[in-house]
């Protein structure tokens, strides 16, 4: 008879996504985006900060609106949702600054958001 312990891992890494043993928790890949957001914001800031606002617009659309694997997400917490939305907040302030989001540039990229 076989009778060794065997450990059941009940999450792990697949893709760049964590499903667990239900698949029934997307709370781990909704912060891994959230941190990600910011990851590609300050890389952003670095490297483009003296741009003209529609290159600025056009950069914050390409790599910080790039939302791979969201339609997989379906089981979430309200409150992790709402820390995606107010880190896309805060992106916007820190990328084009305080200025630009109370303007226009603010209603072209929330736009690009649901398109």
């Amino acid at each position: 008879m076989y009778t060794a312990n065997s450990i059941a891992y009940i999450k792990f890494k697949y893709l760049g996504h964590m499903p667990d043993q239900h698949l029934s928790d997307d709370d781990d890949d909704v912060l891994r985006e959230v941190s990600n957001m910011f990851v590609r914001t300050n890389v952003l800031c670095r490297k483009f900060s003296r741009c003209s606002i529609n290159v600025k617009i056009r950069m914050f659309k390409s790599h910080c609106l790039c939302l791979y694997g969201t339609g997989l997400w379906r089981c979430y917490k309200i409150g992790t949702m709402n820390n995606l939305k107010s880190a896309y907040n805060r992106c916007l302030v820190i990328f084009f600054g305080h200025s630009c989001v109370s303007n226009q540039c603010y209603t072209v990229i929330a736009r690009s958001w649901f398109a």
